[in-house]
Parts: structure tokens; sequence; C-alpha cells
């Protein structure tokens, strides 16, 4: 039996799956270069296969975008914290890109199996046509060959 798809299911998972490729990438990418942006109160930086943050605004750091070669060591898991201390409250930590690489590859594989429609024994696997009673051989919508698959051995 030939499928059929889903068109929206099979756009998100393209998208999806597009996405986790151009994320493999930059994460590629950040174990080569170091891309680092920083402000008054914020800083983020892509370094060794991770996104660091921090919203301490008495850390002395660069301002603007700053591309470097990595410094640090590899972070494999998530971590976040509050830092609290007299008025202040910030937030530092780190997010590994594996996770959404993961997250992201396996929604665009989902996507793309529900994205497949069985068509059911009697219609035409081209253009889902009921075929009951067809004598021809041929689909008269598309005009595929109407004829069941050889049986299996």
């Amino acid at each position: 039996m030939a499928a059929r798809r889903r068109p929206y299911w099979s756009l998100l998972a393209r998208v999806l799956l597009c996405s986790a490729a151009l994320g493999l990438l930059v994460w590629l990418a950040s174990f080569a270069w170091s891309v680092t942006y920083g402000s008054r109160d914020l800083y983020l930086s892509l370094d060794r296969g991770a996104v660091y943050f921090s919203t301490d605004p008495l850390t002395a750091r660069p301002t603007g975008w700053l591309i470097e070669r990595p410094s640090g060591e590899i972070r494999f898991l998530f971590n976040a914290f509050p830092v609290l201390w007299g008025p202040n409250t910030y937030w530092r930590g780190w997010l590994p890109l594996w996770l959404p690489l993961l997250l992201l590859a396996a929604g665009g594989l989902a996507a793309a199996w529900l994205a497949r429609v069985r068509v059911p024994p009697g219609y035409c696997a081209g253009c889902g046509y009921n075929l009951t009673g067809n004598v021809s051989g041929r689909c008269p919508e598309c005009g595929r060959s109407a004829a069941p698959p050889a049986p299996r051995q």
C-alpha cells in the first residue's frame, strides 16, 4: 500500500527537521567560534555547544557583539539559578544545544509519521478514489494503474 501525505503534518515535519539540521550546524560551529553579546543588563554567549546567559548588571563585560575562539568547558546538562543578594536578584546559567536539537528532531520525526495516511484496500494509492467495481484496471481520476500489488513470497 502506498501512502498519501497530510499536507499540514508534512509541512510541520519539514520545518522541524530543517530547523534541527540548521541547529546541528550551529552547534558544531560553536565548538570552533564563540559568539557573545553583552549589554548593561544581559549577557549571552554561544560557546562550546551551549548558550550561556546572565542578567547580572554588576558584572564587567564587553558591550555589543564579539566573535572569538571558544573558552571554558563543555556543559552537557541544563543549569539556571537565581542569585539572591541584597536588593538585586539576577539569573545565571546555561542551556546545552543538544537538548533543543533533540526536541526538534523528535518532533519532526513524529510529524513525519503522522503525515502518512494509509490508503485502505479498494482505493487508488495515488488519489484515494474508490475503485469498487472498476474493471478497466486504471483509476478514472488520476489514470494510475489500479492493479493490486503482487503478493509477497
